[in-house]
């Protein structure tokens, strides 16, 4: 895997916008998990090589020297002896076993991959983990300056109504509301720092202002999903890095189990070659030396009692591997019918809310007009047109909230995400 490097040129003097994909994009590059995870991947990488430097022959080097010495009855007797071995060992047949078990390591390190690069936002240290709170931060940046612009608006309305004709007791009632409104741009504006420091500690790039953010209408058209579920799933089955990830395991267990049938069931043959040199003194002697090469190859079989148990044993663990990935398979595409019908519903009462909401505002519109026609208007109703207006408008951005956290966690489930993303 290449070390992801970070590409967004920033400058603290000047504000910029940043939408959604480039705050994700910028949290995943500078977040220091990153190089570790870019670290083990690195080792598991060296881990497969490693086993194929297994499959070459091994050279072995070795020296000895001794010394012995005996009491006799006629005296002492000491001996020496040293020497120099050169060897070479090499298996030549397992029946195939090492080829499966690379075959599993490289399965494994595809799946691990798939893991780093999975939208699921509860497996830690992943894109999806990262984006997941940097998704959080953003939109919430976004809610908090919608709530701000409308309590802005809602005060300037508010302050319209004063030059309705208003008995001491309404003009009271009015101005306590207006007053209200500044306890609340106060919470307002803390969610507002809140979500500045969110966004600045999971992406490291300074927050963007009101502004240089994307609107809920942008993020909404930006987060494109499949049209339906079916489609969503057929997407998810070749591009979600989940279902990637757990057909890889799947790949290395039934590698793995192979492997292992070629052990118990399969003879060995070895290659060994050894030259050695050795030297030997006693006292009453001279030195003997000693020169010899051997060659040879082995031929091992290995029967147990348990290997029958043992590889029904493997065999049922793979069938549980498989039929628990079935079953994932199926849940996914369940969550994801579910999850497509509660959109569309979701999407439905927007689009009505939102009529609402522009009938009230016309119904405002239209009492501000006799206000400054200066016709008699009751106080309640000058009231009630207004919180009949914030309540449409609060429950119609809490509805877009969820519709697009909705399209970004299909986004994630479907392995789209980060298709317009890309990392060097």
């Amino acid at each position: 895997m290449k070390k992801l490097i970070l590409l967004v040129t920033l400058s603290a003097s000047t504000s910029y916008g940043i939408g959604l994909k480039e705050a994700i994009k910028g949290a995943i590059q500078n977040n220091p998990r990153t190089t570790a995870i870019d670290l083990r991947m690195q080792a598991m990488q060296d881990r497969k090589k490693a086993q194929y430097m297994d499959l070459l022959p091994s050279l072995h080097i070795g020296s000895s020297a001794n010394f012995s010495q005996n009491q006799m009855a006629g005296g002492t007797s000491r001996s020496t002896s040293y020497g120099n071995n050169v060897g070479v060992s090499m298996n030549l047949y397992n029946g195939g076993a090492d080829v499966e078990s690379l075959r599993a390591a490289e399965e494994r390190l595809k799946a691990t991959d798939a893991e780093y690069n999975s939208s699921n936002s509860q497996i830690p240290n992943t894109r999806g983990r990262f984006a997941s709170s940097v998704f959080e931060s953003y939109i919430s940046l976004v809610e908090n300056y919608e709530q701000k612009n409308f309590v802005v608006d809602l005060k300037k309305k508010l302050e319209f109504l004063q030059k309705a004709h208003l008995n001491e007791e309404e003009r009271e009632t009015l101005n306590q509301r207006i007053t209200d409104l500044e306890t609340s741009m106060v919470n307002v504006d803390y969610g507002i720092s809140e979500a500045q420091k969110d966004f600045t500690y999971f992406t490291t790039l300074p927050a963007p202002q009101a502004l240089d953010l994307e609107s809920f209408d942008q993020l909404r058209s930006g987060l494109v999903i499949p049209e339906n579920a079916e489609k969503a799933f057929q997407i998810a089955l070749e591009k979600s890095p989940d279902i990637q990830s757990m057909n890889h395991r799947l790949a290395a267990e039934t590698h793995e189990r192979e492997a292992d049938k070629r052990k118990l069931f399969r003879p060995r043959v070895d290659l060994n070659a050894s030259y050695n040199d050795n030297t030997s003194r006693g006292d009453s002697g001279p030195s003997v030396n000693s020169k010899g090469a051997y060659v040879g190859v082995s031929l091992t079989y290995t029967i147990g009692a348990g290997s029958v148990y043992r590889n029904r044993a493997g065999n049922k663990e793979l069938e549980a591997t498989r039929s628990e990935r079935d079953a994932t398979l199926a849940d996914v595409q369940y969550s994801l019918n579910a999850r497509y019908h509660a959109l569309a519903n979701q999407e439905k009462v927007q689009s009505l809310q939102q009529q609402n909401l522009q009938t009230a505002d016309t119904r405002l519109a239209t009492i501000f007009k006799k206000i400054e026609k200066g016709d008699k208007i009751e106080f309640k109703d000058m009231i009630a047109a207004v919180d009949t207006r914030s309540n449409y408008w609060q429950s119609n951005l809490q509805l877009k909230r969820n519709i697009i956290a909705a399209r970004f966690n299909l986004q994630r489930t479907v392995g789209t995400l980060f298709d317009e993303i890309t990392f060097q």
